[in-house]
C-alpha cells in the first residue's frame, strides 16, 4: 500500500501532538505529504437580523484568525522535520468536511486525534472522529 497523501484535522486541542507525531512517522516512511486541515467554525447568518450584520462580521473574522492560528501553530510543529506540509481551512461541518475532502482529493491515509475541543476525557472517541471512522471510505488512524 501506497500513503502518498496524508490528512491531518486540526482544532487546535491540546493532543494534536500525538496525531501529529504519527504522521510524521508515517510520512516519513512513506515519503508522503501531510495535508492539515482546520474546519473553521460555521457561524448561521440566518441568526443575525440586519442591524448585526456587523456582529456577524466580526464573528465570522475571529474565526478564520482562529483558524489561520492553529495551521499556524500545527505547520510550526512540522518545520523540522523536512517533510512536505500543506495546509486549508474549510467551512462547514467537521466531519462532513474532513470525509469529502479525504474521499474527493484522493487521500491514502486520515489521521486525527480520537478526541478534540469539543469532547471531555470520558469519552473514548470524540464525535467527530466517531462519524470519519464509520462514514469514511479511506482509511483512518486514530491517534490517542
Amino acid at each position: 500500500m501506497d500513503i502518498n497523501k496524508i490528512l491531518l484535522p486540526v482544532d487546535g486541542s491540546e493532543i494534536f501532538e500525538i496525531a501529529a507525531q504519527k504522521a510524521i512517522e508515517i510520512a516519513s516512511a512513506y515519503d508522503s505529504e501531510i495535508f492539515i486541515l482546520n474546519v473553521e467554525n460555521r457561524i448561521e447568518r440566518e441568526k443575525y437580523s440586519a442591524h448585526t450584520q456587523v456582529e456577524f462580521k466580526l464573528e465570522e473574522d475571529a474565526a478564520r484568525e482562529q483558524s489561520k492560528k492553529i495551521l499556524e501553530d500545527a505547520k510550526n510543529f512540522f518545520r523540522q522535520s523536512g517533510l512536505k506540509v500543506s495546509t486549508t481551512i474549510k467551512k462547514g461541518n467537521p466531519a462532513a468536511v474532513i470525509i469529502d475532502m479525504a474521499e474527493e482529493e484522493g487521500f491514502d491515509l486520515v489521521i486525527m486525534c480520537s478526541r478534540g475541543l469539543g469532547s471531555g476525557k470520558r469519552f473514548l472517541l470524540g464525535s467527530v472522529a466517531k462519524k470519519v471512522v464509520y462514514q469514511c471510505n479511506v482509511p483512518v488512524l486514530i491517534a490517542k
